[in-house]
């Protein structure tokens, strides 16, 4: 039985006649080059040699794309198992914040403006929804994972936040959320979706590079709670249980489904 090809190999193949079909713009073609091209004589490398017999040995560089599956596993698993050492004994909720399409082509002008908007006005809004004494009344925390590409390479720029079920009060007590979802999806999309454009707007009057606003969307996953190291490392094990964006805002708060 034939072994499975790896990312590399289906890139080598397959990645030149997948661009003419479906050209890729220049970030993600430099991406699956540096896949493509990982410990391959492409990058240049070193080369050994035995004293006794003169045999040679050939050590290529690799790509140290954040991407890369080959050269970067190591330091994924890493990251990974740190995660894990920090996850606590309760129920999980996984939310994704979502950018509008409508600006991907302002995220690819200004990544870094984009990507530290969208990880600021998550936190701000999941943690200003923890502290208000209505809800839970104390202090959120969470892990969140930015990706940028959906699952066929199209720019899909959205935030994975994991967030433990309850929060630590004034009193440095433990208090866990009672409900079986975290926040009622349709305040959070609108606070959310407030304080990005007004944010975006900001930046807007300061490079008069963005076009025309989109809107904001958020998917919930709710009652999650990671049990191996497998589930907290894989975002793509999670599925979105509401999602909801500006079309369906007008309507009154409602929890989150499960």
């Amino acid at each position: 039985m034939a072994g499975k090809l790896s990312v590399q190999q289906v890139l080598q193949q397959h990645l030149e006649a997948y661009a003419r079909a479906h050209p890729l713009d220049g970030q993600r073609l430099k991406v699956c080059r540096h896949l493509m091209h990982c410990h391959t004589p492409a990058l240049g490398g070193m080369q050994y040699q035995c004293d006794h017999c003169a045999h040679p040995v050939s050590q290529y560089h690799s790509c140290r794309d954040r991407h890369c599956p080959q050269c970067q596993h190591r330091a994924s698993r890493r990251w990974s198992e740190q995660q894990q050492q920090a996850i606590l004994p309760v129920t999980y909720y996984h939310l994704v914040f979502t950018l509008p399409h409508e600006l991907n082509g302002w995220a690819r002008l200004h990544p870094k403006v984009i990507y530290t908007l969208l990880f600021q006005i998550a936190w701000q809004t999941l943690k200003a929804f923890a502290a208000d004494p209505k809800r839970l009344g104390g202090q959120l925390g969470m892990t969140a994972v930015l990706h940028t590409w959906g699952q066929n390479l199209s720019q899909h720029v959205h935030l994975h936040c994991l967030i433990p079920g309850g929060v630590l009060t004034e009193a440095h007590q433990w208090k866990a959320a009672r409900s079986h979802y975290l926040f009622p999806v349709r305040a959070l999309s609108r606070h959310f979706r407030g304080r990005m454009v007004s944010q975006a707007e900001i930046v807007e009057n300061r490079t008069s590079q963005i076009g025309e606003k989109g809107t904001f969307g958020i998917g919930v996953d709710t009652g999650y709670r990671p049990r191996s190291r497998h589930q907290a490392d894989s975002s793509a094990s999670f599925s979105a249980a509401v999602s909801t964006t500006a079309a369906n805002l007008s309507a009154a708060d409602q929890p989150a489904g499960v």
